[in-house]
């Protein structure tokens, strides 16, 4: 649950970015352009179970098994 629901705040962050004429637009404002690209690409590592450390670390279990 805390990874879809990581995924999908940053999902309704980046829909629901007003950009022109009130602020920035997403291309013009890097910073949170690269923090929305870093948070999706730890979400799907996350997912995909690319590195055990972060796993153990935020205390994530594993699937049983690939039928699951």
């Amino acid at each position: 649950m805390f990874i879809y629901q990581w995924w999908l705040q940053t999902t309704v962050i980046v829909v629901n970015y007003s950009g022109r004429p009130f602020t920035q637009s997403l291309n013009e404002n890097t910073k949170l352009k690269r923090m929305m690209m870093f948070m999706f690409a730890v979400a799907t590592c996350l997912i995909f179970d690319v590195n055990e450390d972060v796993r153990t670390f935020l205390e994530l279990v594993p699937f049983p098994n690939l039928e699951f």
